[in-house]
């Protein structure tokens, strides 16, 4: 993160590298060889020392911090995607996975859903927050906002408060000095994801509302958007085909033929996805108020435009 990437991801993508093998070297499931030892050192500009010894280690990201623009605050504080995932990742391994492939198969979360959420890329739902506290024993509002107690302790608490960012501590240290926790309740965990996945609450509608908006009234803020019309979907059906939210994706419509698409075929855009170098497509609204679509693995120019999110799904009208 200090080297400017929002997940493994991101950096695989902009140097080439496997993601998979950079996941397993991240989560110490897979030993860094010699030649990945370099090429991460010349990629993030770090010692090659940093991969072999813990002391290293620690002093080169000391040195990093102190040069790096996010020094002040690395992790911002509240409820930012990035703070949740940072939260999530340093206690899932303070409960003893190693992996988040690890904690999600113990508990049925979805690999990718889970590694999105650890890295801060997609805002974690409130039944989701819930299933993810029950399966750690934590409490909810810790998880969710920062707020204290964390569930793990009063030492532990006393040492989360004390650091500037949570890459500070060491989780191995951090889990002797946590209070032992109790046994989750498999039941509840299974039920809030049941309930996550789903969207829905007692009382609820047995539909999602989407909005379809105007392109160029998007771009500053998802709630300033000028609707066009409201689009009706089962409950549920944008969270299980796109893994979206209904609260943070849009549809617009095309007023031009784009890549296989007609004028008034229409595309779903995640709002929350602004990661430009992870892959997928995303939509841009260009100084002329227009959308198009980009890569960025196939190197699209953007220049002018300004990006909208990611596209999650196609709406294309029958051809006659």
């Amino acid at each position: 993160m200090l080297a400017g990437f929002t997940s493994a991801k991101a950096a695989a993508i902009h140097f080439g590298w496997s993601e998979p093998l950079m996941r397993a070297h991240e989560s110490a499931t897979r030993r860094i060889g010699v030649k990945d030892a370099e090429k991460y050192a010349s990629a993030f500009g770090i010692s090659g020392d940093a991969f072999c010894s813990g002391d290293s280690a620690r002093a080169e990201m000391e040195r990093l911090r102190e040069s790096s623009p996010f020094a002040a605050d690395e992790i911002p504080a509240g409820r930012s995607h990035v703070a949740v995932g940072a939260r999530l990742k340093l206690a899932r391994k303070v409960r003893g996975f190693v992996s988040s492939y690890d904690f999600g198969s113990t508990f049925g979360f979805v690999p990718s859903t889970l590694a999105s959420h650890e890295a801060g890329n997609n805002p974690v739902n409130e039944r989701m927050m819930q299933a993810y506290a029950e399966a750690l024993t934590l409490s909810s509002s810790w998880l969710a906002r920062g707020d204290f107690p964390s569930g793990l302790g009063e030492a532990a608490d006393r040492l989360i408060r004390s650091v500037k960012s949570l890459a500070e501590i060491d989780p191995a240290y951090l889990a002797r000095i946590a209070e032992a926790a109790p046994p989750p309740d498999f039941d509840k965990v299974n039920e809030l994801l049941s309930a996550s996945k789903m969207r829905r609450a007692p009382g609820s509608s047995d539909e999602d509302e989407i909005y379809e908006v105007e392109p160029a009234s998007i771009v500053q803020a998802i709630g300033a958007a000028r609707r066009l019309r409201t689009w009706k979907l089962p409950k549920g059906l944008l969270q299980t085909l796109f893994d979206a939210s209904p609260s943070e994706t849009v549809i617009v419509a095309l007023d031009r033929p784009i890549e296989g698409m007609t004028q008034g075929d229409r595309v779903f855009v995640d709002t929350s996805r602004r990661d430009w170098t992870a892959a997928g497509e995303f939509a841009f609204c260009g100084a002329d108020g227009r959308v198009f679509l980009a890569r960025h693995s196939d190197g699209s120019a953007t220049s002018g435009g300004v990006l909208i999110g990611r596209v999650v799904g196609r709406l294309l009208r029958e051809r006659v």
